[in-house]
């Protein structure tokens, strides 16, 4: 019985056939009468690189070669007569593609009926996708299987030995499904043709989509780009906060958060995080500030510049505060993911219906030169007064940033692994380096990339960090930025030897100011 080897034994054949006959230039095939069920088999030369993951555009030797075989004869090739390879049914009777902004096509074949084993069974697409997966699989140690390398998945089989993390699949018997990895050529080549009109107005689908797998279940439509997070935080204001409103937020945090409330005539409350608190939110002063009404809470979470953290079961607290008087809580949530710890960092649009969430692409991602950032939020009066307001302070984001996003955003376990690796291993060298200085002091940073680190001189903020820059050039932030007098914010996702060169900087001021 030959029925899990078969296509997997002819592709082999194929393969070995095309390597002995390199740099020649033919294909061959041969169907029954009915064009039913017959095999047939295709050589053609291993000389050029693909030139496009779409087998019915293909017609570089390369490309048709390494096609044609990863497809295991789906469709046939044959040629038109004038010079173009025509697309016929193979064992697959039609095939539809889909490609993203990356480039990623994803293909879906139609398997012909009466395709039958050479004991009688029924060919069925779970065989294709078994088929693939063994070949793939690195514990078979079978001969070619790098040309499933444009295959999405495939790096992942080959790190982990999961043969299922490969993307194909069979959602039905007469149903073959596969992914193609798009290269870094054509998400160029799709990037440079467009015409530079408006971006989508309500956002790039592909875009909106990334940034719901940020969060537990938010949808699409609940999303809102905008330029950067500080254009959320600035449209959201502009769109629900008016004139004698109480807004309260949390101190030290991003000026916006507490500024430009206060510029469109809001009745703005500080509620003060203290280094006793490890400057976490109090829930009784909250509901002290409250008391009266308030329309917005305003919190920062992670915290920027302590790096302080709010658990799930603080958000609970000042959740129950809102509630009580029907606020909205916007969260800053600029550096959420970038985390000390492994673990899910929940949102506050996961926890409360009127919760909303402001983020970017520029630091949890590496990504500021996209300017883009967004609204995340369940509340609908919030999304569309946020739309209409839109339409009149910014229409539509870039449309070339927001597939630059996409694609990243496909890819954010990996950014995220590698930004978490940086700020992890950075935290650890700033850590050492706090503890051998006598002058210096701070509340450990439990996510972001930021730590408030304070000093016991008796010099001013703005003179210490700006006398330093110019005696060492070390720079960090003033405290006082941030009403945080006797204090420095200092960043540490950047390479590690500027780190430890920034820090020896700074030990060398201190030390001539003892």
């Amino acid at each position: 019985m030959q029925k899990k080897h078969c296509p997997l034994l002819a592709l082999l054949l194929a393969l070995a056939m095309v390597l002995t006959a390199c740099g020649q230039d033919q294909n061959t095939g041969s169907q029954g009468e009915d064009g039913e069920g017959d095999l047939f088999t295709v050589t053609a030369a291993v000389s050029q690189a693909q030139d496009t993951l779409d087998p019915g555009a293909s017609t570089a030797q390369g490309g048709e070669t390494i096609l044609f075989h990863l497809y295991e004869n789906l469709m046939r090739w044959s040629d038109g007569g004038d010079g173009h390879a025509v697309l016929s049914p193979g064992q697959a009777l039609s095939y539809e593609v889909e490609t993203d902004y990356a480039g990623n096509a994803t293909y879906t074949f139609t398997l012909r009926q009466g395709i039958q084993w050479s004991d009688g069974e029924a060919v069925t697409a779970q065989d294709f996708a078994a088929a693939w997966r063994r070949l793939a699989d690195p514990a078979n140690d079978l001969p070619h299987r790098e040309l499933l390398s444009v295959v999405s998945g495939y790096d992942q089989v080959q790190e982990t030995g999961d043969p299922s993390l490969l993307a194909v699949s069979a959602p039905d018997a007469g149903t073959f499904v596969v992914t193609l990895n798009g290269s870094p050529a054509y998400f160029l080549e799709e990037l440079c043709a467009r015409r530079l009109t408006y971006g989508d107005i309500f956002g790039l689908p592909a875009f909106k989509e990334g940034i719901c797998r940020l969060y537990r279940d938010v949808k699409p439509e609940q999303v809102i780009p905008t330029h950067g997070a500080a254009g959320a935080n600035h449209h959201l204001f502009y769109s629900l906060v008016e004139p004698g409103d109480k807004v309260i937020s949390v101190l030290p945090t991003y000026q916006q958060l507490y500024s430009i409330p206060a510029s469109l005539g809001a009745q703005v409350e500080l509620l003060h995080l203290t280094r006793e608190s490890e400057y976490l939110p109090d829930p009784k002063e909250l509901a002290r500030l409250a008391e009266g009404g308030v329309k917005l809470i305003c919190l920062n979470n992670p915290n920027n510049p302590t790096g302080a953290l709010m658990p799930e079961a603080l958000l609970q607290e000042i959740i129950a505060v809102a509630r009580r008087h029907g606020a909205y809580i916007l969260c800053d949530e600029v550096y959420r993911h970038l985390t000390q710890e492994e673990g899910y960092c929940p949102s506050i649009v996961d926890l409360y219906e009127k919760g909303i969430s402001v983020s970017s692409m520029s630091k949890v991602f590496s990504l500021a030169g996209v300017r883009l950032g967004w609204i995340a939020s369940k509340d609908e009066r919030v999304l569309e007064e946020c739309r209409i307001h839109r339409d009149y302070d910014l229409i539509s984001c870039g449309m070339l940033d927001e597939a630059v996003a996409a694609l990243a955003l496909k890819h954010a376990d990996k950014l995220l692994e590698r930004n978490r690796g940086i700020v992890r291993e950075n935290l650890a060298i700033l850590d050492a380096w706090v503890q051998r200085e006598p002058h210096l002091s701070y509340v450990k940073p439990r996510a972001g990339t930021t730590a408030l680190v304070s000093y016991d001189l008796d010099v001013p903020s703005y003179d210490f960090c700006r006398e330093m820059y110019h005696a060492t050039g070390a720079f960090v932030t003033p405290g006082d930025c941030f009403e945080q007098e006797r204090s420095m914010r200092i960043g540490y996702a950047c390479d590690k030897e500027t780190l430890q060169k920034g820090l020896e900087a700074v030990s060398t001021y201190l030390a001539q100011k003892k």
